[in-house]
């Protein structure tokens, strides 16, 4: 346990993810489904992966949470009983992405089997505004502050690639919440507001699809750096990426010779965000800067890049370096 302990203090997400996943590991080599009830409640490695999931640091606890929903997967722990817990760690939690993405990974693991059973037609929401709860309900009457989180999840449950699950979750975009009054907000306000990133995001949505079925090239050049920006925002305040990974990736997907001139700087933005993303995230993450090196020329890439950042055309090893192992993919 001390060996785990240390790795999750050093705010490396590969020994984050290398501590919980030995933890995992412990746990399941200790299971004996004879002795299911005993073993939740006492397990010592079970314990900390629980307390771990309550941790301040986004990766962590984020990372932990994700434990859990791979222990519900190997049958060690049952759904009903693993949404409890994570209800039962609101009044700690830290970071409430995590618990929203856990449960919105329960609902769809929960989702599976009801399909399977009963069909599309015949499926019914086993959730209501009163008893039994929804869990997004539950979040957000303790945190009235997440409900962009909860927004966001929901939009992930309605474009889940599972087209079943998809088709079962549109309802759920109703609970959406009104952005249209930070429609005002920019950027720069929110690099030291968390509560503000995700609404940023929101106004960003709203705007992309509108240029983006216009066709506006210059505004999607505009503003490919500033959600490659925002997605680190995203990243420092433990908040879901992926959603903006996934606009970049529409915008990019204009045919347009003029978005080469900002393939370089937003592929290296985006880049900076490599060595501190969960696990969780970086396959989203590594899929759209495969695609964007792929699409654009080598050239592009290495004569615009150092030029927008680096005055004295200097190029900056680190990220470019990344870049370029990414093209060996």
């Amino acid at each position: 346990m001390d060996e785990i302990e240390y790795k999750l203090k050093t705010n490396t997400t590969v020994l984050i993810v290398n501590a919980i996943d030995k933890l995992i590991f412990s746990i399941q080599s200790k299971y004996k489904p004879a002795d299911r009830q005993k073993f939740i409640l006492e397990n010592e490695e079970l314990k900390f992966l629980r307390l771990k999931c309550s941790s301040p640091d986004p990766v962590v606890s984020l990372t932990a949470c994700q434990g859990l929903l791979s222990l519900v997967e190997l049958n060690i722990l049952e759904i009903a009983h693993t949404m409890s817990t994570v209800v039962s760690l609101l009044p700690t939690a830290h970071n409430f992405s995590a618990i929203v993405s856990t449960m919105a990974g329960l609902l769809v693991l929960d989702l599976r089997p009801r399909l399977r059973a009963n069909g599309v037609k015949g499926y019914q929401c086993p959730f209501s505004l009163r008893s039994p709860q929804h869990p997004f309900i539950t979040v957000l009457e303790k945190n009235k502050q997440v409900e962009d989180d909860i927004f966001s999840q929901m939009h992930a449950l309605c474009v889940h690639p599972d087209s079943l699950n998809a088709a079962t979750s549109v309802p759920l975009a109703h609970m959406q919440p009104e952005a249209g009054h930070t429609e005002h907000k920019t950027l720069a306000t929110t690099a030291y507001n968390p509560q503000l990133v995700e609404r940023a995001l929101a106004v960003y949505l709203v705007v992309a699809d509108v240029v983006i079925y216009q066709q506006q090239t210059a505004v999607v050049v505009a503003l490919l750096p500033l959600l490659a920006r925002l997605s680190a925002e995203l990243l420092t305040y433990g908040r879901d990426p992926r959603s903006c990974y996934a606009l970049i990736k529409r915008c990019f997907g204009l045919d347009a010779a003029k978005l080469k001139c900002v393939s370089g700087p937003t592929l290296m933005l985006l880049a900076e965000n490599l060595s501190r993303t969960p696990a969780l995230y970086l396959y989203e993450l590594l899929d759209l800067c495969i695609q964007c090196v792929s699409q654009f020329p080598r050239r592009s890439l290495t004569t615009v890049a150092p030029q927008t950042f680096c005055p004295d055309n200097r190029r900056p090893r680190s990220s470019f370096q990344n870049i370029k192992s990414l093209r060996k993919c």
